[in-house]
C-alpha cells in the first residue's frame, strides 16, 4: 500500500462509458419556430445553456449535460458541462448522463469537470464529441464510493462559497 492509497483510498482508471448511463436516445431537438408555438415553464437545454422554455419535458431528475457538438470543450481542454435538475427538455447538442452505482453523481460531475477531453474532439469546423469518443475517455477516480461522497461534499461547499462571493461582488459593482 503506497502513501496515496493509505490516505485517500485506492485511485483507479475507468472509462467514462463504464461510469455513466447515457440517455441520448431520448433527446429531441425542436426548431425555434416549434419552440415559439410551445412556450411554457420547462427549460429547453442545448450544449451550453438554456435556450428557451417550453410546454413539455422529456427528462425529470438530476442529469449532467456534456456538450456533443458546437462548443464542446473549454480553453483548458475540460468538457463543457451543465448540471440540470427537475423537469427539462434537452436538444441533440448535449449528451445526457447520469451516474452508475460505481460513482457518486456529484463526484462524477467533478471528475468530468477536471478531466481533459481534447483527444475526444473531432471535426475542424464543427467540434464534436461523439458518444464513442466520450465513452473512451479515461477518468482517475477513487474506488470507494464513501470517499467519493466526502470529496464531492467538500467540492460542493467550495462551489457554493464561490457562487455566494460572486453574487456579493456583483452587488458591489451594481
Amino acid at each position: 500500500m503506497d502513501r496515496t492509497e493509505r490516505y485517500m483510498g485506492r485511485i483507479i482508471n475507468c472509462k467514462v462509458g463504464d461510469l455513466v448511463v447515457n440517455y441520448d436516445r431520448f433527446r429531441k431537438p425542436l426548431s425555434s419556430r416549434e419552440r415559439e408555438k410551445r412556450k411554457g415553464p420547462y427549460p429547453y437545454y442545448g450544449a451550453t445553456c438554456i435556450f428557451d422554455y417550453i410546454d413539455d419535458y422529456i427528462f425529470d431528475g438530476d442529469y449532467i449535460l456534456l456538450g456533443e457538438d458546437g462548443t464542446v470543450i473549454n480553453e483548458d481542454g475540460s468538457p463543457v458541462l451543465q448540471r440540470i435538475t427537475g423537469k427539462t427538455w434537452v436538444n441533440n447538442h448535449a449528451h445526457v448522463l447520469q451516474n452508475t452505482e460505481r460513482i457518486d453523481f456529484d463526484y462524477l460531475y467533478y471528475a468530468l469537470k477536471n478531466s481533459r477531453f481534447n483527444s475526444a474532439v473531432t471535426g475542424a469546423v464543427q467540434p464534436k464529441i461523439s458518444q464513442a469518443n466520450m465513452n473512451a475517455v479515461v477518468l482517475r477516480i477513487h474506488e470507494d464510493i464513501v470517499e467519493q461522497k466526502k470529496i464531492a461534499r467538500y467540492l460542493l461547499a467550495i462551489d457554493e462559497r464561490i457562487n455566494l462571493n460572486n453574487k456579493i461582488n456583483e452587488n458591489l459593482v451594481a
